[in-house]
C-alpha cells in the first residue's frame, strides 16, 4: 500500500527533487521578482501619474486597466488562434508585447480599485474589516477563494499552447453567444478580479496597523519572516490534502481546501508585503524613482528570460476543488516539472510514431516511393482485392470488350 501511494504521489506532484527545486524557485526567485514588477510599477504611477489629484490618478488608473482586461478577455480565443500560427520571431514579439500590456493594466486595475477606496474610505480598522469581509465572502460564495493565491504559489511558464488563454467566471469561452461571453468577462474582471484585491488590501491594512506599526525595519523582517515561514508550512501540506482529496467529495472537501488556501495566502501576503518594504528600506532609499525602475524592469525581464513573466499577471477565475480527485490540493507552481513533463510528452509523442511506422513495416512490407505495393495494386484494380468478387466475370468482361473494340 505505501508504495502504491508513493508511486501515485510522484505522478501527482512529479520526482521529489524537482518539487525542491520548484519550491525554492518559487520563493526565493520567482517571488521576489514579481514583487519587485508590482512595487515599481506601482510606485512609478504613484510618481508620475496626477501625483498632485489622487482621484484623478486612481481613476485613470482604474479605467485603463479594467479596459485592457476586459479586451484581453474577450479577445483571447481570438489572439490564441492567430498570434502562435505566426513565424517564431513575430510570435516572440507580439506575445511579449501582450505580456507587457497585460501586466501594466494588471497593476493599474489593482491600483485603481485599491487607492480609490483608500482615497474615498481611508485606511483605518474600519474600512480594513469591510474590505476584508466583502472580500472574502463574496469569493467563498462564489467558490471562487483560491483565486487570492499570489506567487510563490503559483508559477506560470510561458507556454505557447495556452499563452492568450485562461478560464472565466462562467467558462463561456466556447460559447456561441457574444452578449454572454460579454457579461461573464465583465463578471470575472470587475467582480471577482476586484474581490481579490478587497481581500489584499484589507490584509495589507491589518498588517499595517499590526505589524510594528512604528518600526518599518521590525515591520518589514516580521512580515518577510513570518511569511516564508507559513508558505514552507503550507508547501509541505500537500500531501496529505492530495490524500484527503482523493476520499472526499463535496462541501467538506471545498471547506477543506478553503482552509488551505487560507493559509497560505497569510504566507502569500505577508511575503508581499515584506519584501515590498525591504525594497523601500535596502534598495537605493534615497533615490527612489531609481529603486522603483530597477525592480520594474528587473522583474520583467529576468522573469521573462526565464520563460516565467506570466507569473506577474493576475488573471482568470479558478473555482475552489473544481480539479478531479487529488489534483484538487497541487498547486501550480510548476517550472522544472513543466519542462520535464514536456520533454517526457515529446519523448512519448517520437516513440509512438516510431512504432507506428514500425508496425506498418511489417505488416504491408517494404514501402517504395511512400506508397505500400498492396496499396498501389487496390488503387489501381480496386475490385481485384476483394476475395468476395468472382475474378473470372472480370477478366472476361474484359477480355469482351476489348475484342469488340
Amino acid at each position: 500500500m505505501s508504495s502504491s501511494w508513493d508511486q501515485r504521489r510522484r505522478n501527482l506532484f512529479g520526482h521529489p527533487l524537482a518539487v525542491v527545486g520548484d519550491t525554492i524557485l518559487s520563493m526565493c526567485f520567482v517571488a521576489p521578482l514579481v514583487v519587485g514588477y508590482w512595487r515599481g510599477t506601482w510606485e512609478l504611477l504613484n510618481l508620475h501619474l496626477y501625483a498632485n489629484d489622487k482621484a484623478t490618478s486612481c481613476w485613470i488608473s482604474l479605467a485603463f486597466g479594467c479596459s485592457i482586461l476586459l479586451l484581453s478577455t474577450w479577445l483571447q480565443n481570438c489572439l490564441q488562434s492567430i498570434i502562435p500560427q505566426q513565424s517564431g520571431c513575430i510570435f516572440f514579439i507580439l506575445s511579449r508585447l501582450y505580456t507587457i500590456i497585460f501586466c501594466f493594466a494588471n497593476v493599474n486595475h489593482w491600483r485603481g480599485v485599491w487607492d480609490t477606496l483608500d482615497h474615498y474610505t481611508g485606511v483605518e480598522w474600519a474600512t480594513a474589516s469591510w474590505s476584508i469581509g466583502i472580500g472574502v465572502s463574496g469569493l467563498i460564495l462564489l467558490r471562487a477563494f483560491r483565486n487570492v493565491l499570489a506567487p510563490p504559489a503559483i508559477i506560470a511558464v510561458d507556454g505557447p499552447d495556452e499563452y492568450f488563454t485562461y478560464p472565466t467566471m462562467f467558462r463561456t469561452y466556447d460559447s456561441k453567444d457574444c452578449h454572454m461571453k460579454i457579461l461573464d468577462g465583465i463578471f470575472s474582471v470587475m467582480v471577482v478580479g476586484s474581490l481579490v484585491v478587497l481581500v489584499w488590501r484589507g490584509s495589507f491594512l491589518y498588517l499595517d496597523i499590526l505589524m510594528f506599526p512604528g518600526n518599518d525595519v521590525y515591520s518589514a523582517w516580521g512580515s518577510t519572516i513570518m511569511g516564508y515561514s507559513t508558505a514552507l508550512f503550507a508547501f509541505t501540506l500537500q500531501s496529505p490534502l492530495a490524500d484527503f482529496c482523493a476520499k472526499v467529495k463535496g462541501f467538506w472537501r471545498i471547506a477543506i481546501m478553503n482552509l488551505y488556501t487560507a493559509i497560505f495566502y497569510i504566507g502569500s501576503v505577508n511575503i508581499w508585503r515584506g519584501l515590498w518594504m525591504l525594497y523601500d528600506l535596502y534598495l537605493l532609499p534615497g533615490y527612489p524613482t531609481w529603486s522603483y525602475l530597477i525592480t520594474h524592469t528587473g522583474g520583467l525581464l529576468i522573469l521573462g528570460m526565464g520563460y516565467c513573466s506570466h507569473s506577474i499577471l493576475a488573471r482568470g477565475v479558478y473555482l475552489d476543488a473544481e480539479e478531479a480527485g487529488a489534483d484538487a490540493a497541487v498547486l501550480p507552481y510548476f517550472y522544472i516539472r513543466y519542462f520535464i513533463q514536456r520533454r517526457q510528452k515529446e519523448n512519448t509523442v517520437a516513440e509512438k510514431k516510431a512504432s507506428e511506422l514500425q508496425q506498418r513495416k511489417t505488416e504491408g512490407g517494404r514501402v517504395e516511393n511512400g506508397w505500400l505495393p498492396d496499396e498501389t495494386e487496390s488503387m489501381i484494380h480496386p475490385v481485384a482485392s476483394d476475395p468476395a468478387v468472382d475474378h473470372r466475370w472480370i477478366r472476361d468482361a474484359t477480355v469482351e470488350k476489348e475484342s469488340s473494340i
